[in-house]
């Protein structure tokens, strides 16, 4: 690809992309795949919406593809400069989908937008999670969309809400802790975080629900560090004096790690 087909496929897009036939739009969501994510996304959104099944054929491919290079950023945790990178890519990418989330979609169409972001490693679930703070989803809607969802989509948001500022999650705590109450499967739990592990944990958070409802939330530190989730969730039930979690305990771990 020559050094401005960047710029000429991004200017048909943006001036001209209604008045191109068929083939012509194939070709430039087509072509546009040699270029980096940051750009490549303009061409697919483009087609994604597209009333011709083949234009929205090629677009689905190319998103596919733009979330596959993203993820190869994040293959190897311990390279900070490509984390780092990946990170910009992401929120670039995402930022795209999220700004065409709209309150007058219909549910389809948010779901749709709500869950490809939810699938983008890096800043896809911020920016889902960002359409629920802002309204732009509706807190209802979510919940509805989360029904269907996967645990390890569920645990995404849930990641994001754990992060944001007290009042967020005071606004938000009721919908999320029944987000965090219906993850039943801990498998998924250990496989959302473990990618995240390099060296050895040294700090932890636990946040779990008994089965009143209340959650809980506990931080610890060792300077001996845990070489897995399951030895973190063997010491945290050592310092609660618990020999195991109560039965339909949803739990979350969230780490800081040796870099």
């Amino acid at each position: 690809m020559g050094p401005g087909k960047k710029d000429v496929i991004n200017h048909i897009i943006e001036s001209n992309w209604n008045n191109y036939s068929e083939e012509e739009k194939i070709r430039i969501i087509h072509d546009a795949a040699d270029l980096e994510p940051e750009q490549s996304i303009i061409a697919v959104l483009a087609g994604i919406t597209s009333y011709q099944f083949s234009v929205r054929n090629e677009a689905r491919k190319g998103l596919e593809l733009i979330r596959l290079k993203i993820s190869n950023f994040f293959s190897e945790y311990e390279d900070k400069e490509q984390y780092l990178k990946g990170m910009k890519v992401s929120a670039s990418v995402c930022f795209r989908i999220y700004s065409l989330i709209r309150p007058d979609m219909t549910p389809k169409e948010n779901n749709y937008y709500f869950t490809l972001l939810l699938d983008f490693e890096g800043k896809g679930p911020y920016f889902a999670y960002l359409a629920v703070y802002n309204e732009t989803i509706p807190l209802g809607a979510m919940e509805q969309m989360m029904n269907t969802f996967s645990d390890y989509r569920r645990l995404a948001l849930v990641d994001q809400y754990l992060q944001a500022t007290p009042s967020a999650r005071l606004k938000f705590g009721f919908s999320f802790i029944r987000l965090l109450k219906s993850i039943k499967q801990r498998d998924a739990v250990i496989n959302f975080y473990a990618p995240l592990q390099q060296h050895k944990i040294t700090e932890y958070t636990a946040v779990y629900i008994n089965s009143w409802g209340e959650m809980f939330c506990r931080s610890f530190y060792s300077e001996k560090g845990f070489h897995s989730l399951e030895e973190t969730k063997n010491d945290i039930m050592s310092r609660m004096v618990i020999k195991k979690f109560p039965l339909n305990t949803a739990y979350y771990f969230s780490k800081g790690v040796v870099r």
